[in-house]
């Protein structure tokens, strides 16, 4: 029942239970699963260094202004595509997933990236779910494309921000869409 999930935040005002249905693919013991979840760790905080290394260099470029290839829009957004994707660009309304990799544009500090956490994060595009700067950066990329978007304050968490980013911070995301 809907009723039995504490602290439960959406409501369904036409639904009384919910029904999962859950496949078991694999069962494994402790020790096996111990040394897959160290090898994933292991290979996400890798491949979070090499998130961490695009987005240093390419900062770096921005503040000496020889970034090639920037991108300005008139909202305040720019943006820069370092590997085109062969996909789609995910229209309005549909679902993207990326991953990601977030820091302070004023001194490259990161609050959040879900590299090292060795998972994508997805949104459904244009529907306010995201900072504007998201809404409207993903909006403009193709599956599969690697970008840094270097997203004003007004775009991000404006005014008051939120824990960890300051008030008026602009930010600068290394992305990567899946395909």
């Amino acid at each position: 029942p809907i009723d039995s999930m504490p602290g439960a935040k959406v409501q369904f005002p036409n639904s009384a239970h919910f029904e999962y249905l859950v496949n078991v693919v694999e069962v494994v013991d402790k020790n096996t699963y111990t040394e897959r979840l160290a090898a994933e760790q292991e290979s996400a905080q890798a491949v979070s260094a090499t998130a961490a290394n695009t987005l240093i260099s390419t900062m770096a470029a921005y503040k000496s202004k020889k970034l090639d290839k920037l991108v300005k829009l008139p909202s305040g957004l720019e943006y820069v595509i370092h590997e085109e994707g062969t996909g789609d660009v995910v229209p309005v309304g549909e679902k993207i997933t990326a991953n990601y990799y977030g820091v302070l544009k004023s001194d490259g500090s990161r609050f959040d990236d879900s590299f090292s956490k060795g998972r994508p994060f997805s949104f459904t595009l244009g529907r306010g779910e995201v900072i504007k700067g998201w809404d409207e950066g993903m909006g403009l990329l193709r599956k599969g494309s690697k970008a840094t978007l270097f997203i004003p304050y007004d775009m991000a968490y404006g005014e008051a921000g939120r824990p960890g980013i300051p008030a008026k911070s602009d930010l600068v995301f290394y992305v990567e869409i899946a395909e």
